[in-house]
């Protein structure tokens, strides 16, 4: 009875102790160069892609996020960002990327994503910053500065200490007009930003992002097929009779796949849902065939097997309208 007593006479005091402090953000290693940075539970992931000498940011957030994200890295390296992509335009509108083109960064970003943003940031000061290669039409005729911008059509290849980085363009209006996407291919990693959200069909940016559900999924094709899935020529190790055999993985099950809204997951489950909204359009358009009613296709009992996914309804809906609209013409 006592000790409940002095239990009693404690509470008080217990409730008014300070909180624990939470724990710091830190960055985790994905793969040997890449590393993913969440700031909030269930919030947007962030990616870096780490060398000996440099780092090139996907998507830095504005303030103060930024500053948290730098801090992070701090722990990781502490060797300059000199690359900046942006996945889509809203991320070059209102992220951080500028902020860090002021700080001598090069922003690396498509045409077609450029128009969508705006205006490009001031320059910066002067520093050392490689030497990208690019691919398909040429943007500007130098390699650019310091806090510059370069702009691409189609791809640039980055080779910091060696290791090559893609930088690619989508070649349709997908989830905006402008998306694109980064590929690691010695590590298998490809970080695809908004154009996939993991178990859910795409939301498509139709306004000011001028996507589209059609093009979504020519856009996927293109990306899944710029993923070279070969086995490794390097012999294996042999496995330790004492220790339980690892699971198995398919090649796509290997490849790993970053996307912008703190999913780390892979290209199998890219395929899923590529494949789930391929066989939903074929199915949307036999019914748009048949002339029946908006409302008679978009609640028919057919569509429920394509609810594994989410974000359904909204994008049948779109899909059903892109498809009366083409055989309209």
């Amino acid at each position: 009875m006592k000790s409940l007593a002095l239990l009693f006479l404690a509470l008080p005091f217990l409730a008014k102790l300070p909180a624990a402090p939470a724990a710091e953000p830190r960055f985790q290693k994905v793969t040997d160069h890449c590393y993913w940075l969440q700031l909030q539970v269930d919030g947007p992931g962030y990616s870096a892609i780490v060398t000996e000498n440099s780092v090139l940011v996907i998507n830095p957030p504005a303030q103060p996020e930024l500053n948290a994200l730098l801090v992070a890295l701090k722990k990781v390296t502490v060797k300059p960002v000199l690359w900046v992509v942006n996945t889509d335009y809203l991320y070059a509108r209102h992220g951080g990327s500028a902020e860090l083109a002021r700080q001598g960064a090069v922003i690396l970003q498509s045409r077609d994503l450029r128009r969508l943003a705006g205006p490009a940031p001031q320059n910066g000061p002067a520093a050392g910053a490689g030497s990208p290669e690019q691919t398909g039409a040429a943007a500007v005729a130098k390699t650019p500065g310091p806090g510059e911008e370069m702009a691409f059509e189609r791809q640039i290849h980055l080779f910091p200490d060696n290791l090559e980085v893609r930088v690619f363009a989508v070649q349709f209006r997908a989830h905006t007009a402008g998306d694109v996407v980064v590929f690691v291919p010695s590590e298998k990693l490809l970080i695809a930003g908004d154009l996939f959200t993991a178990g859910s069909y795409p939301e498509i940016d139709r306004e000011g992002g001028e996507g589209t559900a059609l093009g979504w999924l020519d856009g996927m094709r293109q990306v899944i097929e710029a993923v070279p899935l070969l086995k490794s020529a390097m012999p294996q190790p042999k496995p330790d009779p004492t220790k339980p055999p690892p699971e198995e993985k398919t090649l796509e099950e290997q490849v790993i796949v970053v996307a912008a809204n703190g999913t780390v997951t892979n290209l199998q489950d890219v395929k899923d849902v590529f494949e789930s909204a391929h066989k939903l359009r074929n199915e949307i358009a036999r019914a748009a065939a048949s002339a029946r009613a908006r409302d008679n296709i978009l609640t028919s009992r057919t569509l429920n097997a394509y609810r594994g996914f989410y974000n359904l309804d909204p994008f049948a809906a779109q899909l059903l309208a892109e498809l009366v609209a083409q055989r309209a013409k």
